[in-house]
């Protein structure tokens, strides 16, 4: 799925949980990480990975705890993932055609 489906959308997981694409980044190295999120009911994991030698690399992770509106943290926190984005060298949120580019690279 990480290899498909654009930012915005998201399918259901073999084991139940919901997947959802964030957004992407190109690496300044030149290697394309996709931000996720996967649920099932109260629980939310959100994860960086990023595709290395024909695989997938998770670099971060963290989960939350959903009360409400509340996220509460399971395993680290919203914080740790903003300062993630912003110490890594993901650089910025690729452009929807940049993406779809990024992609469609995956098909051939």
């Amino acid at each position: 799925m990480l290899e498909r489906l654009p930012s915005g959308e998201g399918e259901l997981l073999p084991d139940g949980r919901q997947m959802n694409i964030l957004s992407s980044f190109m690496t300044s190295d030149g290697i394309f990480c996709r931000e996720y999120e996967t649920h099932r009911d109260r629980v939310m994991r959100i994860s960086i990975a990023c595709r290395e030698f024909w695989d997938w690399n998770r670099r971060f992770s963290i989960t939350v705890i959903s009360e409400g509106e509340l996220l509460l943290p399971g395993s680290g926190s919203m914080q740790n993932l903003d300062d993630y984005l912003t110490q890594s060298n993901l650089g910025q949120r690729l452009t929807p055609e940049r993406e779809a580019e990024s992609l469609e690279a995956f098909a051939d």
